[in-house]
């Protein structure tokens, strides 16, 4: 599992804690949400890119969208 993934997982699992049932939850931008699935949360990260800050770790960047 890679880390985007973990990170999206991380952020899913408290907000379906803050949230309960009330909406679905998607991991990814949704191409489609049908109007029964509304309420919707969605969870994505875009813009990642290597910031190369640290020379000896692997150091990434990206936008958190929810």
């Amino acid at each position: 599992m890679n880390r985007h993934t973990q990170i999206r997982q991380a952020v899913l699992a408290r907000l379906r804690e803050q949230c309960g049932d009330s909406a679905t939850f998607f991991d990814g931008l949704p191409a489609f949400i049908d109007a029964q699935e509304l309420p919707a949360v969605a969870v994505w990260l875009s813009d990642a890119q290597y910031t190369g800050k640290m020379t000896d770790e692997d150091d990434w960047q990206a936008v958190l969208h929810i």
